[in-house]
């Protein structure tokens, strides 16, 4: 986590034996990846494939927090071991609406692998697995709602228009959820995260 004037630098590097997973909270930088410079945002995730040569450079001028993630000994059908990702694919992907549960995820996976107890590992590694193949459907076969074309600016939009048509009547976030379906957890932090508001509060300023 580095805040405002900060600057993340990690030269030209590789490891032969790692693949890497790299979730951006906030902020962004500049990456070469097998000598090509690719810009990435929050909510891109960046993928290294294993061996890949990358370079590493955040931006200064907001604060930077990232998740981290290495692994080895990832196979994924029609694809070299280790690979997450073909060599013709951009290496920065934008997750759009599926930012807030693979964050999620990503978080449970960190906690657990810091817990002590002794099982904990290996539940770890269920988790993992369970992750790796939920994220390369979500990157490689698309979701549902990604096929229809929702994203966080549009689910937002229909929550908002429906809010102004019916906002005479008792709405509650369950209404909400059931509309978008998303869980209200997640339809929360995609609502705050478009409008600075939760959907009670916008309705609240709306209705006032």
């Amino acid at each position: 986590h580095l805040g405002v004037g900060e600057t993340f630098f990690n030269p030209l590097h590789n490891n032969p034996d790692v693949t890497e997973l790299l979730l951006i909270c906030s902020g962004g930088g500049t990456y070469q990846f097998d000598g090509k410079l690719y810009e990435a945002r929050s909510h891109n995730v960046l993928f290294y494939n294993q061996g890949l040569w990358h370079e590493e450079r955040s931006h200064s001028h907001m604060s930077y927090v990232t998740m981290y993630l290495g692994f080895s000994g990832l196979r994924l059908n029609g694809l070299p071991d280790g690979f997450f990702l073909d060599r013709s694919l951009s290496p920065v992907v934008d997750l759009g609406a599926d930012y807030f549960p693979i964050e999620q995820r990503l978080r449970e996976i960190v906690r657990m692998k810091l817990n002590p107890s002794p099982e904990s590992d290996w539940m770890a590694d269920h988790l993992l697995a369970v992750f790796l193949a939920q994220l390369a459907a979500v990157i490689h076969h698309g979701r549902a709602e990604r096929q229809a074309g929702t994203n966080a600016a549009k689910t937002a939009a229909l929550l908002k228009r429906f809010m102004h048509e019916n906002y005479h009547s008792a709405i509650t976030l369950d209404d909400l959820a059931e509309i978008a379906h998303l869980s209200k957890f997640h339809l929360g932090r995609l609502f705050r995260a478009e409008t600075g508001l939760s959907p009670i509060q916008y309705l609240m300023h709306y209705r006032i």
